[in-house]
């Protein structure tokens, strides 16, 4: 997920990058080539993954996992986030899913760029659905299609690594608005007509 938030509080996701399986290096261009359509000029200013994307690092033998493959290859940082763990992640896309920045302004804003993404959140991220005694239930954890599960992931770990687990748990229109206060926001330009 390529995103930026907006001085005003709000998450804008500007382009995905969904080329299926592929190296590292392929993926890292991919994402620039993708970060210069969307925002001509502009850095990578870092990113957040699954703490699962350092496996393999060994430092001793100069090793390195997928995630400090790509932080080499795009030139800049990239953290894991404080956890993994599935309900977090969710509560982290809900929390800017609920809110408003005003009467007229989401939290969240999805470029058509994006149409994996969108189509995930439209129908394709889904939980299993079972039968038991003639009672339909939901399964716990939202099933793994590619590649739908994928953006959805990385947008679950854009927002929960921008906020931490903290701010996941204590969120809201403050926290939002103390976010976009730190300075943590790519300045992109003309970018409106890929919005909406």
């Amino acid at each position: 997920m390529i995103t930026q938030r907006h001085p005003n509080g709000q998450k804008r996701v500007l382009g995905e990058v969904c080329p299926g399986r592929v190296g590292t290096k392929a993926f890292a261009a991919a994402i620039r080539l993708e970060v210069g359509i969307v925002a001509p000029g502009a850095a990578i200013g870092g990113a957040h993954c699954d703490p699962a994307g350092f496996a393999g690092t060994v430092a001793e033998d100069g090793q390195l996992g997928f995630a400090d493959t790509l932080e080499v290859e795009l030139n800049t940082t990239i953290l894991p986030t404080e956890t993994n763990e599935i309900d977090v992640r969710l509560d982290a896309v809900r929390d800017e899913l609920k809110a408003n920045i005003d009467a007229q302004t989401p939290a969240l804003l999805i470029s058509r760029r994006c149409k994996v993404l969108r189509k995930a959140f439209a129908s394709h991220y889904r939980y299993r659905k079972s039968i038991h005694g003639g009672q339909e239930t939901l399964g716990a954890k939202p099933e793994k299609i590619s590649p739908w599960a994928d953006v959805m992931d990385a947008l679950e770990y854009d927002l929960l690594g921008e906020k931490g687990m903290y701010g996941v748990v204590n969120s809201g229109s403050a926290g939002r608005q103390a976010r976009a206060a730190t300075g943590k926001v790519v300045q992109i330009q003309n970018v409106s007509n890929l919005l909406g």
